[in-house]
């Protein structure tokens, strides 16, 4: 090869090298917001352009919840996922879904979709409800949401159940951990503890995940799963007049390094950030637990 043949082929490799590093895409972020919205679950999951949004609370907080979705920019939602069928969770399903375009409905079984369906207060709800795709998530069932993996580790089963507000809908309660990266959350609707001990034997990472979101709102869970964990936050999605009692905050505040609450009176709206190795948190109120 003579050297003007060799001096262009370098002249071209380093006119190539700023475009490359120029036309890389930048990393994803991954998102987890807890909404304040009374004694209910409001989570929104952001992956770069697609979003997904769990529960809500009753109908009254679906308004609450696409306001908040909107002034953070959110225009569409990839999935709506209804944890189980009680209306203090799905409630707001009809309103969150007739106001944001979304794409598909993901629920835990034939009642959880029949009891949104009953939700609907308008003739606009109604038609949004027929017109969108319906899944139904099963154990070990998978989906993405942008880089990130959500995966139903629980329940095996799902109980039959005659009325959507039976008591034993709890146990149906989805068992959802999220990945991205390094980084996992793991979001526990309203399951009882004999749930997540169940999923602990063949799951046991999960109680390792980053962030754990407690069961029932302010219930939380027995010591025998608080002995199992190892997380850097606790999350209790409820209101001031729900707070978690004098037992639950110190189990929790002796098994995990940070607790947080939804209630207006603690920290509001939470919101975690995550490339994928690092974890962030903002809150919209600031409390002193230990002060407690």
């Amino acid at each position: 090869m003579n050297f003007k043949r060799l001096l262009s082929i370098i002249m071209t490799l380093f006119m190539l090298v700023p475009f490359i590093a120029y036309s890389e895409e930048p990393e994803e972020i991954f998102e987890v917001h807890f909404l304040s919205v009374g004694d209910n679950d409001g989570i929104l999951l952001r992956a770069g352009d697609e979003c997904a949004f769990i529960d809500c609370g009753n109908y009254t907080e679906g308004p609450i919840c696409v306001d908040y979705m909107k002034s953070v920019g959110v225009t569409n939602l990839k999935y709506y996922i209804g944890t189980h069928a009680h209306r203090d969770h799905i409630g707001g399903a009809p309103y969150i879904i007739a106001s944001i375009p979304t794409e598909s409905l993901i629920y835990t079984h034939e009642m959880t979709s029949f009891a949104i369906d009953r939700m609907a207060k308008t003739d606009e709800q109604t038609k949004a409800l027929a017109a969108i795709t319906r899944y139904s998530i099963n154990y070990l069932d998978e989906f993405t949401l942008g880089s990130a993996m959500l995966r139903c580790v629980g329940p095996k089963f799902y109980a039959n159940i005659f009325q959507y507000n039976n008591t034993t809908e709890n146990h149906n309660s989805l068992l959802l951990h999220v990945v991205f990266g390094d980084i996992s959350f793991f979001l526990t609707g309203d399951s009882p503890s004999t749930q997540i001990l169940d999923m602990h034997k063949n799951h046991p990472e999960v109680l390792k995940s980053n962030v754990i979101k407690a069961s029932h709102h302010s219930a939380g869970f027995w010591e025998s799963v608080y002995e199992l964990m190892d997380t850097q936050y606790m999350v209790f999605s409820t209101s001031e007049i729900g707070l978690p009692g004098e037992v639950q905050m110190a189990l929790s505040t002796k098994y995990c390094d940070n607790i947080l609450i939804t209630a207006d009176n603690r920290n509001g709206n939470i919101i975690f950030r995550t490339d994928g190795k690092t974890l962030s948190v903002e809150t919209q109120f600031d409390y002193d637990y230990d002060a407690e």
